[in-house]
């Protein structure tokens, strides 16, 4: 995305917004051990409504470069 965002974006601040949003998260370890970012990517979305928020997604990179 080519878009600037109102805020710089990190892993971190992600990670704390997204528990602060859902509460808790349970992870499989084997799924946990065996994330890798090879074929998704993360994918954000600012929604500039009246509550401007972010969306963030996942896609596969191999189904995306083909199209």
């Amino acid at each position: 995305m080519t878009e600037s965002f109102p805020v710089e974006l990190n892993l971190g601040q992600l990670l704390v917004a997204i528990l602060e949003t859902v509460g808790s998260v349970e992870i499989p370890t084997v799924k946990f051990v065996n994330a890798s970012g090879d074929n998704k990517e993360i994918v954000v979305d600012y929604n500039d409504d009246e509550t401007p928020s972010f969306t963030f997604r996942l896609r596969d990179k191999e189904i995306d470069e083909v199209v």
